[in-house]
């Protein structure tokens, strides 16, 4: 029988049932197919295996909340992204990140930053697959550009 538990889980507390562990380890622990996706199912199955189980309604709770493209998987820069924050990314609930949090997540990458905050209106969350690739792929060459030089 599935474990129930009253209320939902915030981001906050779903994080610290994984312990100090890095968003990509807490993804690969969900992750069970290695697909490099999350389904509803792999959530609630993943999340059950841990030391302090989640419920399998919390599991849905988060996954409704991590699913921000409303697509029916949670990508792994969905996860990392809320994983990294502490908080869901529900503009409807918690509000957008700020731009210090954003740079905490880049690290020491403050151009990237400085980047995607150039466009105020735009949510990750609001552009197809395809845009969110190429973002990705352009704020990941412009750190590893700052890396080196």
């Amino acid at each position: 029988p599935p474990i129930t538990a009253p209320g939902p889980l915030d981001m906050a507390a779903f994080k610290a049932r994984f312990g100090g562990a890095s968003a990509r380890d807490a993804y690969s622990v969900l992750d069970l197919d290695s697909d490099e996706y999350l389904s509803r199912q792999e959530l609630r199955q993943g999340s059950a295996l841990l030391n302090d189980p989640v419920a399998h309604d919390q599991a849905d709770g988060v996954f409704a909340k991590l699913d921000v493209n409303e697509d029916g998987i949670i990508e792994s820069l969905e996860f990392s992204e809320a994983y990294r924050a502490g908080r869901f990314a529900s503009l409807s609930e918690e509000g957008p990140i700020t731009v210090e949090e954003f740079r905490m997540q880049v690290g020491r990458a403050p151009h990237a930053a400085d980047v995607a905050f150039s466009f105020p209106t735009m949510r990750f969350a609001d552009l197809s697959a395809e845009g969110r690739a190429q973002l990705s792929s352009m704020i990941v060459e412009d750190m590893a550009y700052l890396a080196v030089t």
